[in-house]
């Protein structure tokens, strides 16, 4: 079994609003199963992917910390 797909979206204000849009524009709905204060949610009918929200910063550098990962293997 392979790893779930994780998405990043931003966890308040208006950039969440936009991204949870953007999903809803392509059929996709966020939920958060545990609760408006849960930081985990996932995509109804999509089992093997996983969301988690995080403030934008964070987002920013957990995508620097893959990019680095991927330099030191390539």
């Amino acid at each position: 079994m392979s790893a779930p797909l994780v998405i990043a979206v931003p966890a308040k204000g208006r950039l969440q609003a936009n991204a949870e849009s953007f999903f809803a524009r392509a059929g996709l709905d966020l939920a958060k199963p545990g609760g408006a204060r849960d930081y985990r949610g996932t995509i109804a009918d999509l089992p093997s992917i996983e969301v988690v929200f995080l403030s934008a910063a964070e987002i920013v550098d957990r995508l620097a910390q893959g990019l680095d990962r991927r330099a030191q293997h390539g």
